[in-house]
């Protein structure tokens, strides 16, 4: 199934209600990357993203704690949203 890829002004309309919600700017990115990737690792978070790679494994832990992402396998480790 093909899903096209969202307009820049989507994707920021997006990310502005995800942080109405309650989630920080780089959590909303990489909620965004993840509802439109549906499994990804966390190097293509980043890269889509524009989160650093430093911070998206702490982005996504926290997304995790919240209930709203997990992850599953070691190398490399992909994260799907719930």
């Amino acid at each position: 199934m093909y899903f096209p890829t969202p307009t820049k002004s989507k994707m920021e309309e997006n990310i502005l209600y995800l942080k109405r919600l309650g989630l920080t700017e780089y959590q909303s990115k990489a909620m965004v990357v993840l509802l439109n990737k549906r499994k990804t690792t966390a190097k293509d978070i980043s890269e889509l993203s524009g989160i650093p790679l430093t911070k998206v494994y702490q982005v996504l832990k926290a997304l995790e704690e919240r209930k709203l992402l997990s992850s599953e396998g070691e190398k490399p480790r992909m994260y799907r949203t719930l």
